[in-house]
């Protein structure tokens, strides 16, 4: 999916009862841990953390915004990018996990506008991101933040969105 700009972002907001920050040293057992049993189904879920993140180049802890219940991690969104795919001023919505004991409190938005308005704030001027087609409470977020329908990298993707959008009725 993919958002054209980055102007007319919604306003941030403090879900009731969690704070907003970024990473801190100390966060990854959390963090890890918030990503597996938010994606068990992946292989090696608990590696998501360092084989997406903290292993690239582009690690920075400025662009990795949690929610945090009592200090410790429990929702989580990277402020992404890939250069030399997507251009310099394509920022990408990368591993947007909530921990299933914190689902359905808006965390998921919160960490996601963090990133997105880090993104404006540092120059980026869109912004892209990719799901599963399954994951229809994830693209009512993205769609609800101006985010649309990407088709142009897989051409099966037209017949694909067609179940997404009857899934959404």
């Amino acid at each position: 999916m993919r958002r054209p700009d980055l102007e007319g972002l919604p306003r941030s907001a403090r879900p009731c009862g969690y704070t907003l920050r970024q990473f801190q040293p100390g966060d990854e057992p959390a963090w890890a841990e918030t990503c597996a049993a938010a994606f068990p189904e992946q292989p090696d879920p608990r590696g998501i953390t360092e084989r997406e993140f903290l292993s690239k180049p582009l690690w920075d802890a400025q662009r990795i915004f949690f929610a945090c219940a009592s200090d410790v991690p429990v929702a989580c969104c990277g402020a992404w990018a890939n250069p030399e795919a997507w251009g310099q001023r394509t920022g990408q919505v990368h591993w947007v996990a909530t921990h299933p004991a914190h689902l359905r409190r808006g965390l998921a938005r919160a960490v996601v506008l963090a990133a997105l308005h880090w993104m404006r704030a540092h120059g980026y001027q869109d912004a892209i991101l990719f799901t599963q087609v399954y994951r229809i409470p994830a693209i009512r977020l993205y769609l609800d933040l101006g985010f649309v329908p990407w088709f142009d990298l897989f051409p099966e993707m037209p017949q694909r969105w067609a179940s997404v959008e009857a899934a959404l009725r």
